[in-house]
């Protein structure tokens, strides 16, 4: 069977295979300790995981001994549950009643169904918002779009810095002031310099930027469906997995100005959104400056990275610059890859809320 790319992600979510890193061929092959959920048993298998040689190395699974328990046009679910996959017949109706050797399939089933429970860094860091949102009003700490985060961020005691690692003990820390848009920022990434046609921020910038009160700037939101007023829009290309930001000039595509691996990106987002507070708050102006309330938190993890490349594809993912020359060179906020209310939800299923009050 074709490893699609959700099977792909999952896997590797699960830190099970990641098929990225396995080279083609027989040689290369992977065998791993496997289940298949018959009409009336359990049957041990094993799941063979590879790359062929032929049709450009197109991810394959396979179970040993799947033929005599799946029909043509049945679906199967596979799940990775402790040391083993299990290969489970949803068009099985008793399936979900019986037991599976010295487990409940429950067990097993318990990994399609997200989780209500938050751990003890979740609960601690609940704990922390709920005594901030006590204080009311709090002084911004700066002035513009930074100013929430870097807020939180003080009243949290967490040092500012340019990590790309979770915020807090793991954790993401994402904030919004609650009359915003309604677009969630998930990370900035760098393009793939190699494998761009510009070498660097500032040739992008020299080349698609404009100039305003004396400095060469690059401000503008870049998406699938439509050419920007710079000429700029992104392509989704399947095999080999790549995002490309091509540009638009005197009628001409210049294509790749900028691209970024889709395997990177999605790892980038899982690894960043492992766990991750998506924190709200009221603002006000008191004596020409803000002030934040913090209000509530939606609390998500285990992003649906499989889900990247096709919302990048449909305009539900986009691509933010913001540049500007500095010298010779380019100071950047970016790029940041951010969703929409739409993108967001598929991104980030079954998101647990709590109120701060």
């Amino acid at each position: 069977m074709d490893a699609v790319a959700p099977l792909r992600d999952y896997l590797f979510q699960k830190q099970v295979h990641d098929y990225s890193e396995q080279a083609q061929g027989q040689d290369y092959k992977r065998c791993l300790d496997a289940v298949i959920v018959g009409e009336d048993e359990v049957h041990r298998s094993k799941a063979s995981l590879y790359r062929p040689n032929t049709k450009k190395g197109d991810p394959r699974i396979w179970f040993r001994g799947l033929k005599s328990y799946v029909d043509p046009d049945e679906m199967l679910a596979i799940v990775a549950h402790g040391n083993m996959l299990h290969a489970l017949n949803l068009s099985n109706s008793d399936f979900q009643t019986r037991a599976v050797s010295d487990h409940t399939f429950s067990s097993v089933l318990s990994e399609l169904r997200p989780s209500r429970k938050i751990g003890e860094t979740a609960q601690e860091l609940l704990s922390k918002l709920r005594n901030i949102s006590r204080r009311g009003f709090i002084h911004a700490e700066c002035s513009g779009s930074t100013a929430i985060g870097r807020t939180l961020e003080t009243a949290l005691g967490i040092p500012m810095n340019s990590r790309q690692d979770p915020d807090y003990k793991g954790i993401e820390l994402k904030t919004k002031r609650t009359r915003s848009g309604t677009r969630h920022s998930l990370f900035a990434q760098v393009p793939d310099w190699n494998l761009s046609s510009l070498k660097s921020m500032r040739e992008f910038l020299d080349a698609y930027g404009y100039d305003r009160n004396g400095f060469r700037r690059l401000n503008c939101t870049v998406n699938a469906l439509s050419r920007n007023p710079q000429g700029l829009q992104l392509a989704v290309e399947y095999g080999p997995d790549l995002l490309l930001e091509n540009g638009f000039k005197d009628g001409e595509l210049d294509k790749s100005v900028l691209v970024w691996a889709l395997p990177s990106l999605r790892k980038r987002l899982v690894e960043k959104h492992k766990e991750t507070f998506w924190v709200s708050a009221e603002t006000r102006m008191r004596n020409g400056r803000e002030e934040f309330l913090f209000t509530h938190v939606e609390y998500t993890r285990s992003p649906r990275a499989y889900q990247f490349s096709d919302l990048l594809a449909t305009g539900l993912l986009t691509v933010d610059h913001e540049i500007k020359a500095v010298g010779k060179g380019a100071k950047e906020r970016g790029p940041a890859f951010k969703a929409n209310k739409a993108g967001h939800k598929l991104l980030f299923p079954s998101p647990i809320r709590f109120d701060l009050a």
